[in-house]
């Protein structure tokens, strides 16, 4: 094992090359020890230097573009338009192309290039050697599938209010002490949303076994609070990331369980089983199960081991909103405590109101959102100028459609009175586009929200520029992974984009990275070379626009395979060694050679000879 130190600059990552001139001893020895002697000093001098030092150039490089990658995943997606990257080298870039990415409308991707960029220098690279090797930079970002409701906000779902309260300040930590009756313990965090699933076990070591089925999990957390050192380490997520499954033995007095976050409104179905360990746990009574703040049983019409729950938290879809929010056009969605024209006996009132500054158009529709509940209805009355609209029935959902033309700050819209029905679906156009950033809900003036975090896959293209060795990456795949790196990929539309950061984090802290991936990679001298890193992670202090020693990753490892027939050079980067000495980030590597055959030539005869 060979070693050597090189400087790549910013950050980290895997990569692989191809060593295509291997030693082969042509001068004539008179003495066998001489020639085999000689090998190790000639492998050092013909085979490391030019390994070393395209390893440098690439490194350099592909290694200090990877913060970009986690500056995008910490973007929210309706923001990737205006995207600007903290990264002196970009923001110094000669003939630039631009920060900014735009959309393929016929796959959703978002793309964007950067042209003639010296990477690896804290400076920027006007500061780098004249003929330093640049590189020509595209990057492709797309989303892992797991539907489409989980990507959008618009349309999105809203529950009726009192269905069952499930929140609880996040103060409010879950524990299991000598009072704290045996069971599962259910809560949502009434400012992030964010679900927590605990239990605790009394007396003697008890099993708790679960599955969670919904449209789309994330934020996904082994621990059922930042304060815990106890993980779940049976919880498994299903490659869509629509359901989680576990079966963990707890002992007695310890607090245990798992956090995960769904879109408002959305339908989650939970199972819950548990029972003495060793046995095959059984399904809860209802007093097994406790929900929210004030602990309380389940409804008398649920049954506690397997139940379906739907909430608007953290939104508060009750209350006016606020009118003086307006900038220039909004539609306001909010349910009434006041029964209004609601007078039939079960009927709840919702009012969408249209604001805006200027003449504009509001379309879109409001519909039954649940088609397994009888004698649902729909009754709708026009305020102002709204034309009255029309009923349709679809897949036996009663849908209401409307259009309106505003030009004046008075009150116009529609009151809709429901009944029977748990949740109320919205799709609000202006002018028509859908747009949650001109949608506001409930009187705390809310967002209409998306899935998030979920993976991102990004297709990179690296070439160089201004070198005879002519290195180029490509292919390469980047998983910023949070759940599941399986899938495949999911249209977006520009008008139906989230206002939520991908890589949102748990308890608001800086945002957690993992990276899985693979490429080719392959110059004039090394062909079929390939990198690979396996569970990269950043470090707990990456935050976006922070170019230190913050950026570099705390595990995993990077790995170059380098290959010449069946010869084969090996390069290992742990990510652990890499550090920030004076302003530049220096790593180690580990040089593996591999020679299938060496063939030394003497005065009467050749030798093969195999050597690793």
């Amino acid at each position: 094992m060979l070693r050597r130190a090189i400087r790549p600059g910013l950050c980290i990552v895997a990569i692989a090359m191809v060593w295509c001139g291997l030693v082969a001893c042509s001068e004539q020895f008179s003495d066998a020890e001489d020639a085999l002697g000689d090998t190790a000093e000639r492998i050092e001098q013909g085979v490391l230097p030019p390994i070393v030092e395209e390893t440098e150039v690439m490194l350099r490089n592909f290694v200090n573009f990877l913060p970009v990658l986690v500056e995008i995943c910490a973007t929210p997606i309706g923001e990737l338009g205006d995207f600007v990257s903290q990264l002196p080298e970009l923001q110094r870039a000669q003939q630039q192309v631009g920060d900014t990415f735009t959309i393929d409308d016929t796959n959703g991707a978002w793309q964007a290039a950067w042209r003639d960029v010296i990477f690896g220098d804290q400076d920027g690279q006007l500061s780098m050697a004249a003929d330093a090797p640049s590189v020509d930079v595209t990057v492709t970002a797309r989303f892992r599938n797991a539907g489409r409701g989980s990507v959008r906000a618009v349309p999105f779902a809203l529950p009726s209010r009192g269905f069952v309260q499930t929140s609880r300040d996040p103060g409010d930590l879950f524990t299991c002490t000598e009072t704290t009756p045996e069971g599962f313990y259910l809560s949502q965090d009434r400012t992030t949303g964010v679900w927590t699933l605990g239990w605790c076990a009394q007396g003697t070591d008890k099993v708790f076994q679960g599955e969670i089925n919904t449209i789309g999990l994330t934020r996904i957390s082994r621990k059922a609070s930042s304060e815990t050192a106890e993980e779940v380490a049976s919880l498994t997520v299903n490659s869509s990331s629509t359901m989680l499954e576990f079966e963990e033995t707890a002992a007695p007095l310890v607090a245990e369980g798992i956090r995960f976050f769904v879109r408002p409104g959305e339908f989650i179905d939970f199972e819950l089983r548990m029972g003495p360990a060793g046995s095959d746990p059984v399904s809860i009574t209802r007093e097994a199960l406790r929900i929210g703040a004030d602990e309380a049983f389940l409804p008398s019409n649920f049954n506690p081991a397997d139940f379906q729950l739907v909430t608007a938290v953290p939104i508060v879809p009750t209350g006016q909103p606020d009118f003086a929010l307006l900038d220039d056009v909004a539609t306001f969605v909010w349910q009434d405590d006041v029964s209004g024209p609601c007078t039939d006996a079960g009927e709840t009132l919702w009012r969408v109101r249209f604001r805006s500054a200027a003449s504009a158009t509001f379309a879109g529709s409001v519909s039954l959102a649940d088609d397994d509940v009888a004698n649902r209805r729909l009754r709708v009355f026009r305020v102002g100028r709204c034309q009255q609209g029309r009923l349709e029935f679809e897949d036996d959902n009663e849908r209401f459609l409307y259009e309106c033309a505003v030009g004046d700050a008075a009150d116009h819209g529609y009151d809709v009175c429901v009944r029977g029905a748990r949740r109320l679906q919205f799709s609000p156009q202006v002018q028509d586009v859908r747009d949650p950033t001109r949608v506001w809900i409930g009187g705390e003036n809310h967002r209409p929200s998306s899935q998030d975090p979920f993976s991102m896959f990004f297709d990179l293209e690296m070439e160089e520029r201004q070198s005879a060795r002519n290195l180029e990456l490509t292919n390469g795949r980047i998983i910023l992974l949070s759940t599941t790196q399986d899938g495949g990929t999911v249209r977006l539309r520009e008008d139906q984009i989230s206002l939520e950061a991908l890589c949102r984090p748990l308890d608001d802290r800086p945002a957690h990275v993992r990276l899985i991936g693979e490429g080719e990679y392959a110059t004039e001298r090394f062909e079929g070379s390939r990198y690979d890193f396996d569970e990269l992670e950043f470090t707990d202090a990456l935050r976006t626009g922070d170019v230190s020693a913050r950026r570099l990753p705390n595990r995993g490892e990077l790995e170059l395979r380098t290959r010449d027939e069946s010869d084969t050079v090996e390069i290992t980067v742990p990510a652990a060694e890499f550090a920030d000495i004076q302003g530049r980030v220096t790593g180690s590597l580990d040089i593996k050679l591999i020679l299938d055959t060496l063939e030394l030539e003497f005065f009467d005869r050749t030798i093969n000879l195999s050597l690793e």
